[in-house]
């Protein structure tokens, strides 16, 4: 069965929460992996390079592009096709806040998805650039032989929207399930990935 899976870039200096300093929104800030990004993007690297790899599209974020590289070299395949319907929910004047003090105005804006954050995006926009992109490559897949794989590289929020529309069995109005939006687990960290079977 043709699968896509979703992966999440290795980790930035603003996605650290430690004694010394805070997980802030990234959103679409261009910041680079740091050094345990590259060695986390080189980890995933080396567990996709046992699948049978055949496109990669990657968020032109560096981030996520730098990781999509460590992929492409270690699964022989290329070129990573930047896409823009990969980029994170655009998040506006609360990029560069803290993660914890900024998770109502977050909720708020999916509860109300239609209403744009301030200099960013609506919740509705996102959801529809990336889910509408991701039905279409998962379509694409289905023509593919049975051990192909599309790799996506993006960011958390779009693993986090992918989970809620799979638990909202895939509908085609692009709708999702917000309980399974707004919950975090390993599927999300740095460095991780989810294989969409659709």
């Amino acid at each position: 069965m043709p699968r896509v899976i979703i992966a999440r870039h290795g980790e930035t200096k603003l996605n650290v929460n430690d004694s010394e300093s805070a997980e802030r929104i990234r959103g679409w800030k261009d910041i680079p992996l740091d050094g345990e990004g590259v060695r986390q993007a080189n980890a995933l690297a080396k567990k996709l390079s046992e699948y049978d790899v055949r496109e990669i599209y990657s968020s032109p974020l560096s981030r996520a592009f730098d990781t999509a590289c460590a992929i492409a070299s270690a699964c022989h395949v290329g070129p990573v096709h930047k896409e823009a319907s990969l980029l994170p929910w655009h998040l506006g004047s609360l990029q560069g806040e803290l993660v914890m003090t900024s998770i109502p105005a977050v909720a708020a804006h999916i509860e109300h998805e239609n209403e744009e954050v301030d200099k960013g995006e609506s919740f509705a926009t996102f959801r529809e650039r990336f889910l509408s992109f991701l039905k279409d490559k998962c379509k694409q897949a289905e023509s593919w032989a049975k051990d192909d794989i599309m790799v996506l590289v993006c960011h958390s929020r779009n693993v986090q929207i992918t989970k809620a529309w799979l638990a909202a069995g895939c509908p085609d109005d692009l709708t999702i399930d917000v309980p399974t939006m707004n919950s975090y687990d390993d599927e999300t960290g740095t460095g991780s990935m989810l294989v969409v079977k659709v």
